[in-house]
């Protein structure tokens, strides 16, 4: 089969929906199908094989060949919300467009969000007849309505009426869990329509491992209990109950509060440490997937936080 995957981000950059894309893409490879992926240009990561002037170009990756697009999003969080709008509208445009010159595509996987990226691939359904499926990792506009990042009222309502207009435009609807599945029913999606395909884990990588690993040397994690956060940080991650607890183990000096990653709040997290004068809180840079296993053996105790505010079901 013929596979068209769209999607912003694609391995080498260091994403977990990069790592989910890439590992799917390389898998349906492997299974004998011809899988074309189109994704955003990952500024000085790839080294392209073949350029045009228009900015786009191509490389093979394991048996995939991906096609790489200028990046228009603006993600620039203090950006006015206009030109962060313009940016999707541009993004989802260009993606369409490189779309419609890949030949002889039998069936299209979008992952959501953006949510525009299910606009495209109901337009290629409609102008060419392709079955489209929609891997929805988070749930769009809803998470930030619930984070209060969405506040106009006029804006959510058309916003949830393009998120029902792609659901109702789309053949098949995966969710990685059954409470996703649920929030689709109540949004008028037929059962039919959705598949649970709850997201996975390479055992070959993650399995478990000696807490005295190379990481804990480079980072200095000698003699302290480290409790652990390693993932995105942004609005829905709910960081800031992990450093303020720091205020409150301030005369446990053996105790290590490890936040590992990198995100939209992260400078800002680092100067509210700062300002505490905690030293029981360090923050890492991001590792790669190959590192972050040791990453996570070199703790005592891990942590998965999100905001109460989140009412969408995980």
């Amino acid at each position: 089969m013929n596979i068209l995957m769209l999607t912003t981000v694609f391995p080498p950059e260091v994403r977990s929906a990069a790592l989910l894309m890439g590992e799917l893409a390389e898998s349906l490879a492997h299974r004998g199908h011809r899988v074309t992926v189109i994704t955003s240009a990952a500024e000085g990561a790839v080294r392209p094989r073949k350029t045009s002037l228009l900015g786009i170009f191509v490389e093979d990756r394991c048996g995939v060949r991906v096609i790489r697009i200028p990046n228009f999003a603006i993600h620039r969080t203090h950006a006015p919300a206009f030109l962060r709008g313009l940016g999707q509208i541009l993004n989802a445009f260009a993606f369409l467009l490189a779309a419609l010159f890949v030949k002889e595509v039998q069936v299209t996987l979008a992952y959501s969000p953006p949510l525009a990226l299910g606009i495209v691939g109901a337009l290629l359904h409609r102008l060419k007849r392709i079955p489209h499926v929609l891997n929805v990792q988070d749930l769009v506009p809803q998470y930030a309505i619930d984070l209060g990042i969405l506040k106009n009222r006029s804006l959510i309502r058309l916003l949830k009426e393009i998120e029902r207009t792609v659901y109702r435009n789309v053949q098949l609807i995966t969710v990685h869990s059954r409470g996703n599945a649920e929030y689709m029913a109540r949004e008028g999606v037929a059962s039919q329509k959705v598949a649970v395909v709850p997201n996975w884990v390479d055992t070959r990588l993650i399995r478990p491992a000696s807490r005295e690993t190379a990481y804990r040397q480079k980072a200095g994690l000698q003699g302290k209990f480290v409790v652990l956060f390693a993932g995105m940080l942004g609005f829905a991650q709910d960081v800031d109950t992990i450093v303020e607890a720091g205020t409150f183990l301030r005369s446990h000096r053996d105790i290590l509060l490890l936040i590992v990653g990198d995100g939209v709040e992260k400078e800002r997290l680092k100067e509210k440490a700062r300002c505490l004068g905690l030293e029981n809180v360090r923050f890492m840079p991001v590792v790669s997937n190959r590192e972050y296993p040791e990453v996570v053996a070199s703790a005592d105790l891990c942590l998965a936080t999100l905001q109460k505010s989140l009412l969408c079901p995980v």
